[in-house]
């Protein structure tokens, strides 16, 4: 099996780079790109400390390697440096493996990712492919799962999808009262934290990383059938970066240090169908991505919890208008809103929006 190229994004951390740069160099690609971005001119000693990042890199490439540089005498920024590397790998290659330099993986996450690029490269249904398994636990037979969430700690996808994404997300203004993230999701906590990161980045403009704007495209087109890969058993890159810009406080840190292991991509156990399986993908990112989502649910107020309840039972009458569209069934739903609105404890709430789901699931 030819091997995947791989785009290697560094700037100025030697201690982490000798960390993550260890696996590439096991795994020997056979072809290489290097992205750097340049230092910022007010911190004194970056220019250095970028030089010999790059230096390292480069003198530590010791097998046959096809090896291209993107060195960057302006600095960028995050949010912008990773994207346009990305563009330039895909100018290059069809498709490929995307590592930062704050990421180690584990010996056979390139396999993983090699293997499930070969194989998905003709579905245009398949978006990413990800190394994060965040199950300390077997959740099921198969070696990966089909989900919504598009993960970039370690990551790998094909050009036809890095096309036409809004890294300003133009749209989000319009798009965020709609029933998008629930019926991305299936859960209103999930919804409201990513709600809230969306509008942070959105009407913050503090845009110290490009992925929130990544996962936002990804999210979007799950509707039209666009499915992410995340192994199922087996958690293949861990992000060491303690330091810089995606993670400076406590909360985010607690994240970092997951444990890597190792899985025979030789022997891979694939699912039957492409399709998100919703119980598995929650068993996965439900420890915690939802206490996550619980904590930042916590800062909405309730109209905006309402509001999101009331966009998702619209969408039940949309997509079941079959069964809805009838007075004495759509008199049913304005009731509904009208005891939504008289609800003040949190978990009642929460329990009626799960029954909702419940019954249209059963319709």
């Amino acid at each position: 099996m030819k091997k995947a190229p791989i785009l290697y994004c560094i700037f100025n951390r030697l201690d982490v780079v000798k960390e993550t740069f260890k696996p590439i160099a096991q795994y020997k690609p056979e072809k290489l790109y290097i992205a750097s971005d340049g230092h910022r001119k007010n911190i004194v000693n970056e220019k250095e400390q970028v030089d010999s990042v790059r230096n390292y890199v480069l003198s530590n490439i010791n097998w046959e390697c096809d090896v291209k540089t993107l060195f960057r005498d302006e600095n960028l920024g995050c949010d912008t440096a990773i994207p346009d590397a990305v563009t330039w790998f895909f100018k290059h290659e069809q498709m490929g493996i995307i590592l930062e330099d704050d990421i180690k993986a584990s010996s056979d996450f390139f396999d993983f990712c090699t293997t499930l690029l070969e194989r998905y490269k003709d579905n245009e249904c398949i978006v990413n492919i990800q190394g994060t398994c965040a199950s300390k636990e077997p959740v099921c037979r198969d070696d990966y799962v089909f989900t919504h969430r598009s993960g970039t700690w370690g990551w790998a996808t094909w050009a036809r999808c890095w096309k036409n994404i809004d890294f300003n997300m133009s749209d989000w203004p319009s798009v965020r009262n709609t029933s998008l993230l629930f019926n991305v999701f299936q859960n209103e906590f999930m919804a409201a934290y990513w709600t809230k990161i969306f509008d942070d980045w959105h009407y913050t403009h503090n845009h110290i990383t490009w992925d929130f704007a990544y996962s936002y495209h990804n999210f979007k087109k799950v509707l039209s059938g666009c499915i992410s890969i995340s192994p199922s058993n087996k958690n293949l890159v861990t992000n060491i970066g303690y330091s810089g810009v995606h993670f400076n406080n406590d909360e985010n840190s607690k994240h970092l240090g997951w444990n890597i292991d190792n899985l025979n991509s030789s022997s891979m156990v694939h699912p039957k169908t492409c399709c998100i399986d919703y119980n598995l993908t929650n068993k996965i990112y439900n420890k915690i991505a939802l206490n996550c989502a619980k904590k930042y649910s916590e800062e909405f107020n309730k109209p905006l919890k309402i509001k999101l309840l009331e966009n998702f039972i619209k969408y039940c009458i949309l997509k079941l208008k079959s069964v809805f569209a009838n007075k004495k069934n759509i008199i049913r739903v304005n009731r509904l809103k009208r005891k939504i609105i008289e609800i003040q404890d949190d978990t009642v709430l929460l329990r009626l929006y799960i029954n909702i789901l419940k019954s249209a699931k059963k319709i």
